[in-house]
């Protein structure tokens, strides 16, 4: 757990509150529930755009420091979810 916090620590240093906290929160579910996780962070130019995978979802999210707010987003487009279904299978081949 401490590497996590640090991890967590350095992003909230780099990406700022509202990126460390929706990452800190997906990573704390994962370990309450046993699944294993990769985060991807799929642009970094106007808002921060983060693929998060798990062995049984992902979930998209656009974060904009600017307004401190953050969109969970539900349609995500063929490559990105083509690269979660990769990440899924590679996860569940690790168990």
């Amino acid at each position: 757990m401490k590497e996590i916090d640090v991890e967590i620590a350095e992003l909230r240093e780099k990406y700022g509150d509202k990126f460390a906290d929706v990452v800190s929160k997906e990573i704390e579910s994962c370990l309450e529930k046993g699944r294993a996780y990769r985060v991807h962070i799929l642009s970094e130019i106007v808002f921060l755009e983060i693929l998060f995978v798990t062995q049984s979802y992902f979930i998209k999210y656009w974060i904009f420091p600017e307004t401190d707010s953050v969109e969970e987003r539900t349609l995500i487009g063929y490559r990105d979810a083509k690269r979660a279904l990769e990440i899924m299978a590679e996860l569940d081949s690790e168990k």
